[in-house]
């Protein structure tokens, strides 16, 4: 189901941008979100920092999410050495 909600999200989003639509605010957060439960943190941030760009209004949040996964990332490189 997550990986149905996963496409269906990356498609509409992909249709809003190619007709150069705006996209609604959250989509790019939840479509973040998704990619992250899959394990996927470059996907993540790079969708989190679009919501960031597209509604200013979430650019706090946006930006704690994308510096958590930063540091996450971090870690676990630290943790494979």
């Amino acid at each position: 189901q997550i990986v149905a909600l996963q496409i269906r999200l990356q498609e509409i989003i992909n249709a809003l941008e190619k007709e150069k639509q705006v996209v609604p605010p959250g989509l790019y957060a939840e479509l973040g979100t998704l990619y992250l439960q899959e394990g996927n943190i470059e996907k993540a941030k790079f969708y989190y920092g679009k919501e960031r760009d597209t509604w200013p209004e979430s650019k706090t949040l946006m930006e704690v999410l994308i510096k958590n996964l930063e540091s996450r990332k971090q870690v676990l490189e630290k943790s494979k050495q």
